[in-house]
């Protein structure tokens, strides 16, 4: 048997591929907060304006027990001004015969200067700082840190929503949008200027519960009824819904409004024939 031949195999060529240089971006340098406000906490509001009542002055206590959680211990805490460090134990032999800095809110608020951080320090690692998640238990909170990234994010999506719901009530088909203000208690009985007008408001006010009802089935429900009534198909007492010709459809319970039952009754397997019945007669009348 002939051998068989052993095939050597060309080692490959490495091929070069050019590597670009990496582009250096330069990191933008995070911009720090000019102040940081903190607010007294308060249920206490002005029966005229609606606004927060607080004390023109209030004093907080400069020095406390906290728990710190990087050394997993309770440590001394006093604010020093001039002083590096938030905890006695790591102050100077000064700070011990020094008095603590009063801390004042004027009129529910302090604000600390970013040149200020050991006061920052200080009431961020307060027990009665609400925004503290590392509260000692039994304390209790007397104010609180406001984000201002935070409520500004609030704001936008709160904003945003109000902008949609707006856009909704304005572009909406007029056959649409005489409707859905049946449903909600507008008055049809003006120019289409003027209702689209009241149910931007509406929509501003609650954009949720807005832009929530177009896509309830209860609104065409509610709708049905509204129209039955108003060319005369159907009527309501505070007690019972009846045909306008003769013959009660449903009595309505107390506490519970004619809309509210109608739709109830129109969605039931009960009331599906009285539902169709009503849109024959409406269809029959309007075209």
């Amino acid at each position: 048997m002939a051998k068989a031949k052993t095939v050597v195999s060309q080692p490959k060529k490495e091929s070069i591929v050019a590597t670009p240089p990496k582009r250096v971006v330069a990191k933008k340098k995070a911009l720090k907060k000019e102040s940081y406000i903190y607010e007294l906490l308060s249920n206490a509001t002005d029966p005229y304006t609606g606004e927060k009542k607080f004390p023109v002055i209030h004093m907080m206590p400069s020095s406390g027990v906290i728990y710190d959680p990087e050394s997993d211990t309770q440590r001394r805490i006093k604010y020093v001004r001039g002083e590096q460090s938030i905890f006695e134990d790591e102050q100077s032999e000064g700070a011990k015969s020094k008095k603590a800095e009063a801390i004042v809110f004027s009129r529910g608020m302090l604000i600390v200067p970013r040149t200020n951080p050991l006061l920052k320090k200080y009431l961020d690692a307060s027990n009665l700082n609400s925004s503290n998640p590392n509260r000692m238990s039994g304390s209790k909170a007397t104010f609180y840190l406001i984000d201002k990234g935070e409520e500004a994010k609030v704001t936008v999506e709160k904003t945003m929503k109000e902008v949609e719901a707006a856009s909704v009530a304005l572009k909406m088909p007029l056959e649409q949008l005489l409707g859905y203000a049946r449903v909600l208690g507008v008055n049809v009985d003006k120019s289409t200027d003027e209702i689209r007008y009241d149910m931007m408001q509406i929509a501003k006010k609650d954009p949720k519960s807005f832009i929530d009802g177009l896509d309830d089935p209860r609104t065409e429900y509610a709708e049905v009824f509204i129209l039955a009534k108003e060319y005369n198909v159907l009527s309501n007492s505070k007690t019972d819904i009846s045909w306008v010709n003769g013959g009660m459809i449903c009595t309505i319970p107390l506490g519970v409004s004619p809309v509210e039952k109608a739709t109830d009754f129109f969605i039931s397997e009960e009331g599906e024939v009285v539902y169709k019945e009503v849109r024959r007669r409406l269809e029959a009348i309007i075209g």
